[in-house]
């Protein structure tokens, strides 16, 4: 006679393999989804919203996917690590992000100069980030922010909250970080995008929460996108903007550790 107070199974636990495994699965759903519907499209290409938009739809079935085969006893909530932040700690993320946005912008600036592609890819690349009209630049800021926002639910939440499970926390942000370039469709902003992820990182390990890597990301997003809807996306960056903004981020990324170990400390979560 089975016991009927036998302890159902916890789910598979996830490896730094299956993390490649699943980030290569989200990029073939992303694929699969707009691919199709770019086809149906008036001019039969693909778009910012379209891709933005079949991101999110594969980034939410790859969760459940995951919460399915890693942790089907628990919230998603709780695999996301949608826990309770200090809010100064968000303020704080949000202040880096959004301080980081010019440095960053000019080191994109310094990899196009330094290495130029092709032909073919500076045109497919102009004409998804176009802006020559009022519904391209509302369009394009929207789906920045949104990007960003699938981006730490799936690397800095699930991702991040099954490999720390049975992991270190250095090597979930070690991970989450690397693995968070598979998908970085364009190789000139490469560079930002490994700064942005360690940043949201090692946000998301001092606070323990999902929430500051989420406002750090989200706000960094939005000075582009303020820029794009202002319509001043061209402008050239002042020297001392740009060392202003750039010790403020410096800052501010020191005053969160000092104030993440104070309000949170270096306690790692007990793995389930």
């Amino acid at each position: 006679m089975e016991d009927d107070d036998k302890e159902k199974p916890e789910g598979l636990a996830l490896s730094y393999l299956g993390a490649v495994g699943w980030t290569f699965g989200l990029s073939v759903l992303v694929a699969l989804i707009a691919g199709p519907i770019s086809s149906l499209g008036p001019r039969g290409g693909l778009d910012l919203v379209t891709l933005v938009g079949a991101q999110g739809i594969a980034t939410l079935l790859v969760l459940m996917g995951m919460a399915r085969l890693h942790a089907p006893e628990d919230r998603m909530g709780d695999i996301l690590g949608a826990r309770p932040s200090p809010w100064a700690l968000v303020v704080l993320a949000m202040v880096v992000g959004a301080a980081a946005a010019l440095p960053l912008a000019t080191l994109d600036d310094l990899m196009a100069t330094r290495f130029q592609l092709g032909e073919d890819a500076r045109a497919a690349l102009a004409d998804i980030y176009s802006t020559d009209t009022p519904r391209k630049r509302v369009a394009l800021a929207v789906t920045l922010l949104a990007s960003a926002a699938f981006d730490e639910l799936f690397y800095r939440g699930a991702v991040f909250g099954l490999l720390e499970r049975d992991k270190p926390r250095e090597m979930a942000v070690f991970a989450t970080t690397a693995i968070g370039l598979f998908l970085q469709f364009d190789p000139l902003h490469l560079a930002t995008a490994l700064i942005l992820g360690a940043l949201a990182a090692h946000a998301r390990a001092l606070s323990q929460s999902l929430f500051p890597a989420l406002a750090l990301r989200v706000a960094f997003y939005a000075v582009p996108a303020a820029t794009i809807l202002s319509g001043h996306e061209k402008d050239s960056i002042g020297a001392g903007a740009l060392a202003t903004t750039a010790v403020a981020a410096v800052l501010g990324a020191a005053f969160f550790v000092f104030l993440a170990r104070r309000l949170v400390g270096p306690g790692k979560i007990a793995p389930r």
